[in-house]
């Protein structure tokens, strides 16, 4: 893949190979020893990525270009850079979902439809969302040290995925910018799910793409965990979350014997055509012949969906390996399953129903974001030039030997 460098919107390739190209982030780290021998170290909580590039006989209107951006010829400000050795677009923090030295500016929720994001005060925080039952809105992740968004190429493709996200998206959008407002809108998963990445192409005349993640149901503080953004590489078209149903297929049919749910003193259980049917008033839940749940790891998502009328609520109960509840997770159609989680039940609560009525098809089910790899974040989409040479060889004044330096920065202005 080639390096693309330059000010936004107006970036160039440079196809060969540079002789050196170290990428190193800049760790900062201070030491200070006591007089007792103790060693102590301090390490400041942004890394700033350097690059260091050299090109041997590079062609001089290439070399013109670096010089243009080296003098700040064409204004100031921070020039943007495509590595095509990055894995991950997202910085460090961001990437694995915790809070960042921009605090929460890096996540933004709808709040016309209540999706709200929240982190705690501290640096590594893990940053959650939340939307209520019937939320319709969206969830954005933001460039926050690059308003302008990631810089991309017309042409190429990207990759996007948030595998811990994958339970409670319905459709994700990649959102295309040029140099003037919104450009485009691609990759939609529209009804697919998100138990896999988005790959999308990069229109002609955009410059820099946001990612942003509609919401359809409700849940509360579900951790956005790992995210991945970067040029596409091969093999992730193929990438999924593992999701299994938990529910045995009669089950999941709303079929079968009625000693597959649990149901209060004021229901009654029957069947009718082969089909489960239910009256009268009080909860039901769904739980394996005997069992005290459906087995489940802490960190898995749970999603519960039905289809049975005149619920008056629900949500999923989890339960530890001794039987005793963990949690009961009130009016969320889906959850992350808490620590000491050994089970889980979905249940449901039903107002009067005097008629027999089928219970009908249900499902739970339990993905593991986890088994998924998700390289580290790097950032570094933001330079700023901070060394430049270039020297002639006799004989040779339409090449150039180049060096150039760059560090990344935050909202630079020289």
């Amino acid at each position: 893949m080639s390096l693309w460098i330059g000010r936004s919107g107006a970036l160039r390739e440079f196809p060969e190979a540079a002789v050196t190209y170290d990428r190193s982030n800049d760790l900062g780290v201070s030491e200070f020893r006591a007089l007792s021998g103790a060693l102590t170290t301090w390490v400041p909580p942004v890394q700033p990525r350097r690059m260091k590039l050299t090109w041997t006989s590079m062609a001089l209107e290439d070399a013109q270009f670096l010089d243009r951006l080296a003098r700040r010829v064409d204004g100031p400000g921070p020039v943007r850079v495509i590595d095509p050795a990055s894995e991950n677009w997202f910085f460090g923090p961001q990437a694995n979902g915790l809070r960042s030295i921009n605090g929460a500016v890096d996540w933004r929720g709808d709040p016309g439809a209540k999706v709200t994001v929240n982190s705690g005060s501290a640096l590594y925080d893990p940053v959650t969302v939340s939307a209520p039952a019937g939320a319709d809105g969206w969830f954005i992740i933001e460039n926050a040290r690059d308003i302008g968004g990631f810089p991309v190429m017309p042409g190429g493709q990207v990759t996007f995925w948030a595998p811990e996200l994958a339970a409670v998206v319905s459709d994700v959008r990649l959102i295309f910018y040029g140099p003037a407002p919104l450009y485009a809108s691609v990759g939609s998963i529209g009804g697919q799910g998100f138990d896999r990445p988005v790959v999308a192409s990069v229109p002609a005349g955009a410059a820099t793409v946001r990612p942003s993640l509609k919401i359809n149901r409700g849940f509360a503080n579900w951790a956005v965990g790992r995210v991945l953004l970067r040029r596409t590489r091969p093999g992730d078209e193929s990438l999924r979350v593992p999701f299994r149903e938990a529910l045995p297929a009669a089950q999941a049919l709303g079929s079968g014997p009625t000693s597959q749910w649990n149901y209060a003193a004021g229901i009654t259980l029957s069947q009718s055509g082969g089909q489960v049917m239910f009256s009268g008033k009080g909860g039901i839940d769904w739980a394996p012949t005997g069992g005290r749940g459906f087995p489940v790891q802490p960190g898995e998502s749970v999603t519960f969906t039905h289809s049975v009328p005149g619920v008056t609520s629900f949500g999923l109960q989890f339960i530890d390996a001794a039987g005793k509840d963990v949690t009961l997770s009130a009016g969320m159609q889906a959850a992350q399953a808490p620590s000491a989680s050994a089970y889980v039940k979905p249940w449901i609560g039903v107002g009067d129903t005097p008629a027999p009525t089928p219970i009908g098809p249900a499902s739970l089910s339990i993905g593991t974001p986890s088994a998924i790899a998700i390289p580290p974040g790097e950032g570094g989409s933001q330079f700023s030039v901070a060394g430049f040479t270039q020297s002639v060889r006799p004989g040779r004044l339409s090449e150039r030997d180049v060096s150039l330096d760059l560090v990344e920065v935050v909202n630079a202005v020289g």
